[in-house]
């Protein structure tokens, strides 16, 4: 256990360094104590220790791995619906008339565990015209207000509003 503390510990100091760009002794020192923090907080919360349906068993470095691959294959995908979608948003924007509705929309979640849905939840609120509200957990529903619901309905509308993000997230986490 103390093995992959110490390795998240490592990550998360690495990463501080290479942020932060400063290898002053205050700076690594700041660095250490907001890693040694996040852990904490981390292991205490039990949010290191997160099971869900569909999560089976302890992380294996093959495992870490795949989740890591589609990570970064997903990475330009969801960087071109940010942009595909900030394109909608200023043509919504620039038009002469206002004919659009924004509501809120409830989606199915249809993913393995928490933090999965924690994860599309953020990118659906990163992503510009929506904003994640609630995740019902006994529908598995997830609320979401988005900036135009006048044209869709059902399935197309909960295609339109998660971009095809679900697969990849349930990649990630399986």
């Amino acid at each position: 256990m103390y093995g992959r503390q110490l390795v998240l510990f490592l990550l998360l100091f690495l990463v501080w360094v290479f942020f932060s760009g400063d290898i002053s002794v205050q700076s690594l020192t700041a660095g250490a104590l907001l890693s040694v923090l996040t852990l904490l907080l981390y292991f205490r919360l039990g949010i290191g220790k997160l099971r869900g349906k569909g999560d089976e068993g302890p992380q294996t470095p093959g495992r870490l791995l795949r989740r890591l691959f589609f990570l970064l294959c997903f990475l330009p995908v969801f960087g071109w619906k940010v942009v595909r979608s900030g394109f909608y948003i200023a043509f919504l924007a620039l038009r002469p008339s206002i004919d659009f509705w924004p509501g809120i929309v409830r989606i199915k979640a249809d993913l393995p565990n928490l933090p999965a849905v924690t994860v599309l939840a953020n990118l659906l609120t990163l992503t510009p015209g929506t904003l994640s509200l609630e995740y019902d957990e006994e529908n598995d529903d997830l609320y979401v207000h988005w900036i135009d619901v006048s044209s869709f309905g059902g399935k197309e509308m909960d295609e339109t509003i998660t971009s095809g993000m679900r697969p990849w997230v349930r990649r990630m986490f399986q």
